[in-house]
């Protein structure tokens, strides 16, 4: 009886080593070199975002526009590292099954609309890259034709704001 239960412990210990070796990922490995570049393009936009506090009209965007442009162009540099990062292997079935969850159903629903049915799974930093690109560019393209009021403008950092917490908040957990 005592070997029976050895025999049992053993098998239960094998059993729990393979299914830790086991682990699906939804989400790509850590990449130090876009954290990095995260956290200085960050800070690049908010050097922009200082220089616009004294307001953003037509006249003065000439001071600012290489900052517009070195900010947008980092960003989008970014964004194709983050399309290009190799993304987990999520297998069919799985993907099906977590997307009858409700919230990440409609969580991909959405991306889906707005990027023409993207994988769902490990798409967070392209896509808060994308819309950090998008505002940034509508920022620069308002405040050069007719400015910026100051609603717009605290609207628009504040959408950026969402998007970088986004993008920083995966990468940092990744790490």
């Amino acid at each position: 009886m005592m070997l029976y239960h050895l025999r049992h412990k053993a098998i239960l210990v094998l059993a729990m080593l393979a299914l830790t070796a086991c682990t699906v990922s939804l989400l790509p490995d850590y990449n130090e070199e876009l954290h990095k570049g995260l956290n200085d393009a960050n800070e690049k936009a908010q050097t922009l975002f200082s220089a616009l506090e004294t307001g953003a009209t037509p006249q003065n965007f000439a001071k600012v526009e290489k900052q517009y442009h070195e900010t947008i162009g980092q960003f989008s540099a970014l964004l194709a590292q983050a399309k290009t990062r190799p993304q987990p292997n999520v297998s069919d079935t799985l993907e099906r099954r977590l997307k009858q969850i409700p919230t990440i159903q409609k969580a991909c629903a959405t991306l889906s609309q707005e990027d023409g049915d993207p994988p769902c799974l490990g798409v967070v930093t392209p896509r808060a890259l994308s819309e950090i690109v998008e505002t940034l560019t509508a920022m620069r393209d308002g405040h050069k034709a007719k400015g910026l009021g100051s609603g717009t403008l605290e609207f628009l950092i504040g959408d950026y704001a969402l998007s970088i917490e986004q993008a920083l908040t995966v990468e940092t957990a990744l790490q």
